[in-house]
């Protein structure tokens, strides 16, 4: 757990270099894409290419996973879909060149809902470069855990 406000990604490297080697890590959560800093460039795309070709280089490198979180303007209450992520500073060049799945959690507006509506979202899957893609998963959050579960089969994570 690392908690480096506007971490610089040369030491993200360096973190995961030490993590993988100390304790065997298989998989590197980068929460909030925007706060990252990168000196190599002010654009953000640019950034982001340069960000994403450095940890897809890292990922291959070590073995490992590496999952990153980011935040989408919100436009309406609608579904986000892959156009949004450009709307929102990512180009696509960017994320077809160097990432493997894009998925976005959708839950509807909150207003007017029952107490189980709120409990329930989407899993879209807007970018898949080795297959199915367009495709949603339905999910119930279990506020006692904080985690999701697939409505269909709800024992399946038990």
């Amino acid at each position: 757990f690392e908690d480096t406000p506007c971490p610089r990604i040369e030491d993200m490297v360096n973190k995961v270099h030490s993590l993988v080697n100390s304790y065997g890590v298989k998989v590197f959560f980068i929460d909030d894409l925007q706060s990252v800093e990168n000196p190599y460039s002010s654009a953000f795309c640019d950034k982001n290419g340069l960000f994403f070709q450095i940890l897809k280089n890292l990922a291959d490198e070590l073995g490992i996973t590496v999952v990153v979180l980011s935040s989408l303007k919100k436009f309406g209450n609608r579904k986000p879909n892959y156009k949004d992520l450009e709307r929102s500073g990512l180009s696509y060049d960017t994320l077809d060149g160097y990432v493997d799945i894009v998925a976005a959690l959708y839950r509807s507006d909150w207003v007017g809902m029952t107490d189980s509506e709120c409990d329930t979202a989407q899993l879209l899957v807007l970018h898949n470069k080795h297959g199915r893609r367009d495709i949603s998963f339905d999910l119930t959050f279990d506020s006692d855990t904080s985690s999701f579960r697939d409505i269909q089969d709800p024992e399946l994570y038990q």
